[in-house]
């Protein structure tokens, strides 16, 4: 299967050990990304953290969104990426100042669900989204 991007969709990564382990999302269509970052705002303005600049509570939303989607090969799906990497042996260690031209490539890339997400009340959404605040030291 071929993705061509389009706004409001993503890939994340899953398993940062592999070649091109990417994910799909399509998060204008998605009504637990819309739940979750309703949740998140309202739970970062109780701690009184600055939510109106969309910069920072992307970086937040993207570093925790994970938690609500189901694993993929025992990974949760990362959407924080916020180092480059190369795309052929995912290490952060090369020189940025190669200059390659960008060529499409065709990926395998499994769809990102969230079913167990949705059996969970709304109590421990809130408090798996506050636990992952804390672990990513956002809180």
């Amino acid at each position: 299967m071929v993705w061509v991007l389009i706004w409001g969709q993503r890939l994340a990564s899953y398993d940062s050990a592999k070649q091109n382990a990417y994910a799909y999302i399509n998060l204008l269509n998605n009504e637990v990304f819309d739940e979750f970052r309703e949740m998140l705002k309202k739970i970062l303005d109780k701690h009184g953290i600055e939510t109106s600049k969309w910069q920072q509570f992307n970086k937040i939303l993207y570093g925790t969104f994970g938690i609500a989607c189901d694993e993929i090969c025992g990974q949760i799906p990362n959407f924080g990426i916020t180092e480059e990497k190369c795309e052929n042996c995912m290490s952060t260690e090369f020189d940025n100042r190669i200059a390659e031209p960008e060529t499409l490539i065709s990926i395998d890339a499994p769809i990102i669900t969230h079913h167990k997400w949705g059996v969970l009340e709304h109590g421990e959404k809130i408090r798996q989204i506050e636990e992952e605040l804390v672990r990513k030291c956002f809180i």
